[in-house]
């Protein structure tokens, strides 16, 4: 039986990015419990089924910028999930508000498959201890 620690959340505004990002965590033992296409479904799904990682594939979001969705869900499930974000936005100016927002890691698009699994097993070890 998985634990919640492999359940993730993905949100992102490109179905497809979303859908290859969890086809790819599930052929590595992960189960990609949910996909949101927005900042407010994400932080519902979040608050609903407590995902051990939330992972943002982009951070401009459609209804609300990434940071903002990152905070909310900080702050709604404080420190028992982890949250990875991915941008190739400004990526210095970008790494910093959105961990300053509460966002664990960041990867800077373009990140390789390895990049992106390395980046999950690390914070879900993070996570187990």
């Amino acid at each position: 039986m998985k634990t919640k620690e492999n359940k993730i959340l993905i949100i992102g505004e490109e179905s497809s990015v979303r859908k290859t990002t969890a086809l790819l965590l599930g052929q590595n033992g992960h189960e990609s419990v949910s996909q949101a296409e927005n900042g407010e479904q994400g932080i519902n799904m979040a608050q609903r089924q407590h995902p051990g990682l939330v992972i943002f594939s982009g951070l401009n979001l459609p209804d609300m910028e990434g940071d903002e969705a990152v905070r909310r869900i900080r702050d709604g499930e404080g420190s028992s999930v982890k949250i990875l974000a991915a941008s190739g936005r400004d990526q210095e100016e970008v790494e910093a508000r959105i961990k300053a927002a509460g966002a664990d890691g960041f990867l800077h698009k373009p990140f390789t498959v390895q990049e992106l699994l390395d980046a999950v097993e690390s914070l879900l070890a993070q996570k187990a201890v």
